[in-house]
């Protein structure tokens, strides 16, 4: 029986990958607080001994691509913060 619930990984037809990381959340803005919602309402398929594992790997992929991307964006903010950081000591300096 297959899951129909939207937030539940769905198995890659055969020859595709995972999507590529902008797409894993649809129009969502990767956060950690999407990330933790996701995964309180993950369902998992059962097999007769235990989980499916290629689920379970394809969950591990999606959760990868989006920690990756959430970092992406950090690091994008907090070195934009740094250089205006910067840019304001200079200017302070210079003004002396």
């Amino acid at each position: 029986m297959r899951n129909r619930d939207s937030d539940s990984p769905q198995k890659p037809s055969k020859g595709q990958g995972v999507p590529a990381s902008t797409d894993a959340t649809g129009d969502q803005e990767v956060s950690l607080e999407l990330i933790a919602s996701k995964l309180e309402r993950l369902k998992w398929r059962h097999k007769p001994m235990g989980v499916d594992e290629r689920q379970v790997w394809h969950v591990i992929e999606r959760l990868d691509q989006m920690y990756r991307q959430l970092f992406r964006e950090q690091e994008i903010r907090y070195q934009a913060l740094l250089e205006r950081a910067e840019r304001e000591a200079r200017g302070s300096r210079d003004g002396k």
